[in-house]
């Protein structure tokens, strides 16, 4: 068993702050990051320490609210403070009567955050990936990255920063699909996990088959698996994959194309797998949900509405 010493334990001390960070994934750590930063320069305008006092919080709340923030972007960042001020051994100020004040008055003022993005149903995301399949298109090596980037995301209930994150080196071919491993995630930092996605038998909508015809334009088989460009060493920007999917949908002529977004895959698979009767419990293990809080991804069209509520009244 290895023993204290004085070297280990001033390293430890000086990267403590560093180590502690590691219950989140990097997307989160720079969310917060940037919060902490607004305040920090929030609190240089007003000629003050940046020190996270119940009343700076307070008054920062309300001038994000005055400047038309989201609501959903005062929360998270009272979020990241709160995580902060208990980094820097300051006193708790969540649930003080001036932060509560604070946030009651940004929730009447703040504007609220938009409309839930829809779930992609399984009969447009087959249009989408039919129509990227047409040879008469320009640019193949784009048409493959967006047809292996909706396929997976959709089949693999990925979040976007999971899969622009993969690499060629976390991709396994298996006669029955796919297994990926995700290095990090929202809900498992550092840890790790495994996605496996089975081959399709229409072979239009086949995540593997996907990815083996993207993996043919980059056949040295190492670095990111979605890239911006051919010849690009980096890996897709999160940010790329909603307006790439509207993009498409339009293209196919889907109604409402706007309400769709990145997380439109993941919520699109889990939808169409609760719809198929697979148990909830396997949803959250496939989405590497820790909670049941995949039941609020799942989406009934109106006619599931109109025959539940038939049901009720007999």
């Amino acid at each position: 068993m290895a023993q204290w010493s004085p070297q280990f334990v001033a390293q430890l001390h000086d990267t403590f702050q560093e180590l502690l960070q590691g219950d989140l994934a990097a997307s989160s750590r720079a969310s917060y990051a940037s919060q902490v930063h607004q305040f920090q320069l929030f609190c240089g305008l007003r000629h003050v320490a940046p020190w996270p006092d119940p009343f700076l919080v307070a008054e920062f709340i309300l001038g994000r609210a005055q400047q038309h923030y989201k609501l959903s972007t005062i929360v998270a960042g009272v979020s990241a403070l709160a995580r902060w001020a208990v980094d820097i051994g300051a006193m708790a100020f969540t649930g003080t009567p001036v932060v509560t004040r604070a946030l009651k008055v940004a929730a009447t003022h703040a504007v609220l955050t938009t409309r839930q993005k829809l779930p992609l149903a399984r009969a447009d995301l087959r249009a989408v990936v039919v129509a990227l399949s047409a040879p008469w298109q320009p640019d193949p090596w784009r048409r493959a990255r967006d047809r292996a980037l909706f396929l997976l995301g959709w089949a693999g209930l990925f979040r976007s920063s999971e899969l622009v994150a993969l690499a060629w080196e976390h991709v396994s071919f298996f006669g029955k699909g796919l297994v990926l491993f995700v290095p990090s995630s929202k809900t498992d930092p550092g840890a790790g996990a495994w996605v496996f996605v089975a081959a399709a038998v229409d072979r239009a909508v086949c995540p593997m088959g996907a990815l083996r015809g993207l993996q043919r334009w980059q056949p040295d088989g190492r670095g990111p698996v979605f890239r911006p460009h051919a010849d690009s060493s980096a890996a897709l920007s999160k940010a790329t994959v909603g307006p790439r999917l509207r993009k498409a949908l339009r293209a196919v002529a889907v109604p409402d194309w706007a309400l769709y977004a990145a997380h439109s895959l993941r919520r699109g698979g889990a939808t169409h797998a609760a719809q198929l009767g697979v148990s909830y419990r396997m949803i959250q293990v496939l989405g590497r949900w820790r909670s049941d809080a995949m039941r609020h991804y799942l989406y009934c069209c109106p006619d599931e509405l109109w025959a539940a509520s038939a049901q009720m009244l007999g």
